[in-house]
Order: structure tokens, then sequence, then C-alpha cells
């Protein structure tokens, strides 16, 4: 049944653990925390995506910013990977809707990362967005 297919499966792992919906309720806590002038409650767990590969977000990451003619600080993952151990997190992603981005004058597009470490109860949360400049 649908019920079941969406109970079963998502980002997080199956819905019927509470293991899975309390990572979903975590990252909903961050958005919301992070991100004050919004309200995150109406997210599923279909919103986000889970990153197998902490390479390609690490990747990813340095390239919006290489793309933007702009230097990865030396240290950055470094520095994260001291407080919340990339290779023990659980990586997540989330695309904003275009009523976030309408929300958020001059922005142009956004990114959204979540490295969840179970073990350590933290959230890395990473946010990149361009923005027009006015000139």
């Amino acid at each position: 049944s649908e019920l079941s297919a969406s109970v079963g499966s998502s980002p997080f792992g199956p819905l019927d653990q509470v293991s899975s919906r309390r990572t979903f309720a975590y990252l909903i806590a961050v958005l919301n925390a992070s991100h004050p002038d919004h309200d995150f409650s109406t997210l599923r767990p279909v919103d986000f995506k889970r990153e197998r590969n902490v390479s390609q977000v690490i990747n990813a990451f340095n390239n919006a910013l290489f793309g933007l003619g702009m230097p990865v600080p030396p240290t950055l993952w470094d520095i994260v990977d001291d407080h919340i151990d990339l290779k023990e997190s659980a990586i997540y992603s989330y695309q904003p809707s275009a009523s976030f981005l309408a929300d958020e004058p001059s922005t142009l597009w956004s990114m959204m990362w979540f490295f969840f470490n179970k073990r350590r109860k933290r959230v890395a949360y990473i946010y990149l967005k361009t923005v027009r400049l006015h000139s």
C-alpha cells in the first residue's frame, strides 16, 4: 500500500523506527533554528536526499565556490571533520523550494547539507547561497 511504502523507506531509513524519525526531526529543528523567518514543519522526509559519498559532497561544495571565483578555506574540511567525524556521519542534502528563495531577497540559488553523527549526537549544517549584489 502507499502508506506502508511511505512508512517503509525514507532517506533516514524506515520511518516506523524511532531513530529514523528522530534524525528527520533533528534536521527540521536545525532548519527552524537557522532560519527563524521560515517554518519547515511541513517538510517531508522525501524532501531530503541521503548523500552516499562524502567526497562527492565535498567536491560539490568546493566546485560551487570555485565556480564563483572564491577560494575554499584551506582547513575548512579538517575543522568540520574534527568536530563531526565525516567518516562516521550520515550526510543529507536539502534543496529549498522556489518559495524559500523568493523570501530571501536577491538569492539566486542555495545548497544545504547536514552531516549527522549519531554517536556524538551532533549535526553540522552547511548552507551555501549566492546573492545578487546591488550596484
